[in-house]
């Protein structure tokens, strides 16, 4: 066993999965099944006879939509009075915001300023020029003095925007739109305590009609109760159902998904085994190269001609044939695949066919050297085989022994050059045959990762 193929991983056994048995999951839907049409049958009854005893339903129903308009208009004008109250609500805080914003921003500015009038302005530019004017300064004291009378006049202007922000603040304006808007706040609060009132009273009546409603309905109570209970049964029913058909699906995908795997598996099966099949055949065709070099070359054409010059050789004119002893020569044994040719007075045989016709008239021959011979088809075959024209007459054995012999030392010289280019070839065969034996090997272990037990029949 090689590396390669000690290492392959062994196929781990898939569990086989059974086909799905479809009848029985037939007859246990169709069970069920049965069981909620019974139980549909059981709820339409009960149905029926709640539907007997309810009277006056459909007045009931009149009076309850009626007092429902009813608490529909009183919801709206609740809900507009809140949106409205909100609007409200959010300017008033506006307002409010603007105004406390304005008395932050004044004292603000008031204490950056620092100055309640422009006449206090005025004195304290006066008072410095008059220092100016009076005292003896250095000129960086005369520049920084003039720089002060500089800021001086800029804040006149702030200080003007200040009284007019002063002059704004708690404005009459301001508090009049707090006041109006207070006063719409406070009649759309008297319309939602009235939209209240009357929800409240609608409430009340359909509360009452309900009471009267389920009074008088409380002698087909238990009916109700039935019939919910046969409802959930014939919801658990289908839903049992359910869980059937997609147990069934489950297992049908399962098994139509192992089928699949399992014709992979077969369709890889088959190729190792192909390629086990090639292997081994590679391998004794090698196998049988080898062996072949073993076997003497063109040993059976030598054989053959040696025949046929044993058979040319009895063809020879003898000086008095009628008088020859009988042969005590052993026959000889033809070698596999060829045929031995024997004169025709050792043949056991009958190699002609019988003339049909009349006799001819025996002609006088001259002599027996020139009596032309016969030979069968399949001793002409022969001949033609080894490439050599047969004696058609005892005069030509002669010529036809001497190409006998020449082709006898032909096939020797091819024999002698077979095999020593056999010896040469002989270690390049040897290899072959060695890598064909690990090719078989790693082919056969490979086949074997295959599970062959316990397979699905297709």
């Amino acid at each position: 066993m090689t590396a390669a193929a000690a290492a392959a991983p062994k196929q781990t056994r898939v569990q086989r999965i059974p086909p799905v048995d479809r009848k029985f999951y037939e007859e246990k839907i169709q069970a069920i099944d049965d069981e909620v049409k019974g139980l549909m049958t059981k709820s339409q009854a009960l149905t029926k006879t709640i539907n007997e005893k309810s009277t006056g339903k459909e007045e009931y129903q009149t009076a309850r939509d009626a007092i429902r308009t009813k608490l529909d208009a009183a919801q709206k004008i609740l809900d507009e009075c809140d949106k409205k109250r909100n609007s409200i609500q959010e300017q008033i805080k506006q307002i409010q915001q603007a105004d406390k914003d304005n008395r932050t921003e004044v004292t603000k500015m008031q204490k950056n300023i620092g100055f309640q009038s422009e006449e206090q302005i005025d004195r304290e530019i006066a008072d410095i020029e008059y220092q100016m004017h009076t005292e003896s300064l250095t000129l960086k004291r005369e520049k920084e003095l003039m720089s002060k009378i500089a800021q001086l006049k800029q804040v006149k202007p702030q200080l003007n925007k200040l009284s007019k922000m002063k002059d704004g603040m708690g404005s009459s304006t301001g508090v009049e739109t707090v006041g109006s808007l207070k006063v719409q706040l406070a009649e759309i609060q008297k319309q939602s305590a009235a939209a209240k009132e009357e929800k409240s009273k609608h409430n009340g009546a359909l509360k009452k009609l309900t009471e009267a409603r389920t009074q008088s309905m409380s002698g087909v109570s238990h009916h109700f109760e039935e019939r919910e209970k046969l409802s959930k049964q014939i919801g658990a029913k289908i839903a049992e159902i359910k869980a059937l058909k997609e147990e069934r699906s489950q297992k049908i995908k399962a098994f139509n998904a192992y089928m699949d795997s399992q014709k992979e598996v077969r369709a890889e099966r088959e190729k190792a085994d192909k390629a086990v099949k090639d292997a081994e055949r590679d391998m004794k065709k090698k196998q049988s190269d080898l062996d072949n070099d073993n076997v003497m070359p063109f040993q059976q054409e030598l054989d053959l001609i040696e025949n046929m010059i044993k058979f040319c050789s009895k063809l020879l004119p003898t000086t008095d044939a009628s008088t020859e002893a009988p042969s005590t020569k052993a026959p000889v044994t033809a070698i596999e695949g060829t045929n031995v040719l024997v004169s025709k007075k050792d043949r056991e045989e009958f190699y002609f066919v019988a003339p049909t016709g009349k006799k001819a008239p025996k002609k006088e021959s001259s002599s027996s050297a020139d009596k032309p011979y016969t030979h069968s088809l399949e001793t002409l075959g022969l001949f033609a085989e080894v490439k050599v024209s047969p004696p058609t007459a005892p005069k030509d054995v002669e010529s036809t022994l001497k190409q006998l012999e020449a082709k006898t030392g032909e096939f020797k010289d091819k024999q002698v050059k077979e095999i020593a280019t056999r010896k040469e070839k002989r270690s390049e065969r040897e290899a072959a045959l060695h890598k064909a034996v690990a090719a078989y090997e790693k082919a056969a272990e490979e086949a074997k990762k295959f599970v062959r037990a316990d397979e699905t029949e297709f």
